[in-house]
């Protein structure tokens, strides 16, 4: 009897902790998705020895939520996608209002850094994406240096749009790529 109501207990209380724990992981794993498109970002300009962007949607059903990485060809300045575009777990997106901390941010949808936009359009599934419109972008030279002139954080939350919510450090994560070496930390966790 006393088995029982101790299991009782115990899945009582893991049903109502379940969807703040569903939340942490897809923040989790929507945090962990962009450090690795950053990092392959970063690879890809070093092992190719050409300039790559880490592109962030800002437009469309997705925005704010689908990342890809692109390399340049240095012989014809055109874009070539790297793997396959990301879209992030659901709830989970990239804070559009933390732009402010970005260098040479010129408004919502600016780039980030100093690169020329590209010559032969960036697209998502056929469709072309307009510099400055569509999407905002994060470079990393040959060096894995960034081409920004300052460190990049990027803010990961999840329950976007919930007006509700307090502010609360367990629905963020912050990411930060150092422009000196291009490294990539996580500077808060959700703990």
């Amino acid at each position: 009897m006393v088995v029982i109501a101790i299991i009782t207990t115990l899945s009582t209380l893991t049903w109502i902790n379940a969807p703040a724990l569903l939340g942490a992981s897809r923040l989790r794993s929507g945090a962990n998705d962009i450090h690795n498109q950053l990092s392959l970002a970063r690879m890809t300009a070093i092992n190719s020895c050409t300039p790559s962007i880490l592109v962030i949607r800002t437009t469309g059903i997705n925005a704010w939520k689908s990342v890809a990485v692109f390399s340049m060809n240095l012989n014809s300045s055109d874009w070539t996608q790297i793997g396959a575009w990301h879209t992030l777990p659901q709830t989970v997106q990239v804070d559009q209002t933390y732009l402010p901390a970005w260098p040479n941010t010129k408004g919502v949808n600016s780039t980030i850094n100093s690169v020329a936009a590209p010559l032969t359009p960036l697209t998502q599934a056929g469709t072309p994406l307009t510099h400055d419109a569509d999407y905002l972008s994060i470079g990393f030279l040959p060096d894995g240096s960034m081409m920004a002139n300052e460190n990049v954080a990027l803010k990961v939350i999840r329950n976007p749009g919930d007006t509700t919510a307090t502010v609360d450090t367990h629905n963020w994560i912050i990411l930060l790529a150092e422009r000196a070496g291009g490294r990539i930390k996580v500077l808060q966790s959700e703990k």
